[in-house]
């Protein structure tokens, strides 16, 4: 009961008078109550059946669960929040978006290469409607999760920008990399041979300005020591076994002896092997040579630390800390790679690019003795820079 007081204001000044109302049972309670009781009826009409017709239970019992089952004791007010599906940044704000330049800013790839992308990875992404609502369109949700490789930004807020759920946010950018990377890494990502090979070999000399990415090793922890992540990288294997690159040799300082003329450059962390060249220790007494030989290869070191800025600058979440779950960052990582490497092809470049740091100096013991066979190498590749 609710008692309500009101003082006369007229000539009965003093005088109160009380007002008493029942309680009144709403429109939504009564059909609820209606419905309940509707759906009692029907189950103790399928119970009855079942006593009479026992071949028929399994079917009437699977009708009852997928129909009644749930209603007789709960009826749901609503299948989702108000609030939460009425975003309006992709549906509004960025439909209107007509210029490649706010796509490369905001999304760090152009609108075509956007859509490029959506085609190849829509099979892995596509989602039916249900009788409830719509389901999240393939272009919302790789937008979804472009805006959290770009920015960083965490879940909370993402959920909010686009007028999705929190798990539903997090889902979507974990389903999003995994298909970019079931779809297009092996496509997009792999190690040249043959003509892309030689393509490489003659155009660093000239361009020194390679920024794709060949081959990724995900899945360490960041304090396990540089040269032990790539001992046990296929890379290494690959290299060791002699399939990383083909027999080319040639003739280096006129020594008649003929050495592998590709090889990989690597920091001071790296052992130094025939087919992985580092720098000469600083330790104080190099000689000109020697320090010509550094300065050399820390110029071509320069277009690894470029790729890794251009790839850090593309897709901040690389940037800080990651809170994402160990069993879905090395899909997130790959998934930066791929997309990278299509931009860099399809040439969306950015202009506001990160400083490249030179680390050469920095001291890091290597935990692998160096091999002789690759000290010659290096020796001789000094004498020739000597004149060349």
């Amino acid at each position: 009961m609710i008692g309500f007081s009101k003082q006369d204001g007229g000539r009965r000044g003093g005088r109160y008078i009380f007002v008493v109302l029942a309680t009144i049972i709403s429109n939504y309670e009564k059909n609820i109550e209606r419905n309940r009781v509707r759906f009692r009826k029907q189950f103790l009409k399928l119970t009855n059946q079942l006593r009479r017709n026992a071949k028929k239970r399994e079917a009437l019992l699977f009708l009852y669960f997928r129909a009644f089952g749930n209603r007789l004791f709960t009826e749901r007010r609503f299948w989702v929040q108000e609030s939460k599906d009425i975003g309006s940044f992709w549906e509004k704000t960025v439909a209107l978006w007509k210029e490649d330049s706010l796509w490369l800013e905001n999304f760090r790839m152009s609108r075509g290469t956007f859509d490029f992308v959506c085609h190849k990875i829509s099979g892995n992404l596509l989602r039916q409607d249900t009788t409830f609502r719509k389901a999240i369109s393939v272009e919302k949700r790789f937008a979804i999760c472009l805006w959290h490789l770009a920015t960083g930004e965490d879940f909370r807020s993402l959920a909010w920008r686009f007028g999705v759920g929190k798990s539903t946010a997090c889902e979507i950018v974990n389903d999003v990399c995994e298909a970019i990377v079931d779809v297009l890494l092996s496509t997009v990502l792999k190690w040249p041979t043959g003509g892309a090979l030689r393509t490489v070999l003659d155009g660093f000399p000239q361009i020194w300005g390679f920024s794709q990415f060949t081959d990724v090793n995900i899945k360490w922890p960041g304090k396990v020591h540089d040269a032990r992540i790539l001992a046990n990288s296929g890379i290494f294997r690959k290299a060791e076994a002699g399939l990383l690159f083909p027999d080319i040799t040639v003739n280096i300082s006129g020594r008649g002896v003929m050495y592998h003329a590709v090889v990989l450059i690597g920091d001071p962390a790296c052992p130094l092997l025939p087919w992985l060249m580092k720098r000469y220790t600083n330790n104080g007494n190099l000689s000109q040579d020697q320090k010509n030989f550094n300065y050399r290869l820390s110029r071509a070191r320069q277009v690894v630390e470029c790729a890794f800025g251009r790839l850090k600058n593309r897709y901040r979440c690389l940037l800080s800390k990651s809170y994402t779950c160990l069993d879905y960052l090395p899909t997130k990582v790959a998934a930066c790679c791929v997309l990278h490497n299509i931009c860099e092809m399809r040439a969306d470049s950015l202009p506001d690019m990160l400083p490249i740091a030179n680390n050469d100096e920095t001291v890091n013991v290597a935990v692998q003795i160096d091999n002789a066979n690759a000290e010659v190498i290096r020796d001789s590749l000094r004498e020739y820079f000597k004149t060349n």
